[in-house]
């Protein structure tokens, strides 16, 4: 057995879907409270990562113990998320930026825009698994 993936339960992919959802209201807060760029995109990737992994366990495929978005990518083939491969642009936020602060400038408005992004990344994951409507 790989250690560094693992296939679920397909009931999992709910639950991860549930996590992804509180990690968004968790970036929401951070971003009306003035909190570190870097700590609020933390959290916005950790909610792709979520809606990708939920998806992966959904289609009943092993998921990468890994924060490494394009990893995902590559395990989702040909279905890919909003935001397709530029969603790779995250994985430092869930690494080495979690222990950097400034050291590059992060506007605002590029906060907003990801997290617009997760919105309709988890959107499009909770049609895939539970076939919300959008």
């Amino acid at each position: 057995m790989n250690p560094n993936v693992r296939k679920f339960k397909i009931e999992y992919a709910q639950e991860l879907l549930r996590l992804a959802v509180a990690d968004l209201q968790a970036a929401k807060i951070l971003l009306q409270g003035n909190a570190r760029p870097e700590s609020t995109l933390y959290h916005i990737e950790q909610v792709v990562e979520k809606s990708m992994k939920a998806v992966i366990c959904h289609n009943r495929k092993p998921v990468p113990y890994t924060h490494d978005i394009g990893t995902l990518l590559i395990q989702l083939g040909l279905d890919l998320p909003p935001g397709g491969t530029a969603l790779s642009d995250l994985t430092p936020f869930a690494t080495i930026r979690r222990y950097e602060e400034g050291a590059a400038i992060i506007e605002p408005a590029e906060v907003a825009l990801a997290i617009d992004l997760a919105e309709k990344v988890l959107r499009w994951a909770e049609l895939k698994v539970v076939g919300l409507k959008s």
